[in-house]
């Protein structure tokens, strides 16, 4: 199982295709995480995935952030939101059991390679979804007791 994104072309109905990015809003994702929700979900109904995987766990840890988001609009003022997230997992014992899920390395990827995927997914919905910008990389004193080494500040 690679780790990388892939880039997918597909030719759809353009009535159908009109509706991503309204399904997108509605669910506080970006059109392509929208898609891989979706494309988790009906995978998961049809038992091509198991529930509990890693790659359902990661689903459900950035719907378990974007809610975190959305309860906290003050935090778009946080530049070190990236931060705050994930001392909100590590402190939330929920969340750090889908955490702790989702960074389980399938068979044939390195452990330190999954978290590091999991870690940027992470990192790039917050970004993302708060609409800001990055603006300088931050790394943590060896010894931190943080799930992160290190994170980009977020800013207008």
């Amino acid at each position: 199982m690679s780790q990388s994104s892939a880039l997918i072309s597909v030719r759809i109905d353009g009535t159908v295709a009109a509706l991503l990015p309204r399904i997108a809003e509605e669910h506080g994702l970006t059109e392509a995480l929208a898609v891989e929700k979706l494309i988790i979900e009906e995978a998961e109904n049809l038992s091509l995935l198991p529930q509990g995987s890693p790659t359902s766990a990661l689903a459900d840890l950035v719907e378990l952030v974007r809610e975190y988001l959305d309860k906290r609009p003050v935090l778009v003022h946080d530049q070190d939101v990236t931060l705050t997230v994930f001392n909100w997992i590590l402190t939330t014992p929920p969340c750090l059991k889908v955490y702790e899920a989702a960074i389980t390395a399938p068979p044939g990827v390195r452990p330190e390679k999954r978290r590091q995927f999991v870690h940027q997914r992470l990192g790039r919905f917050i970004k993302d979804h708060l609409g800001l910008v990055s603006l300088e990389e931050v790394t943590l004193p060896r010894g931190s007791d943080a799930l992160i080494r290190g994170y980009t500040r977020l800013g207008k």
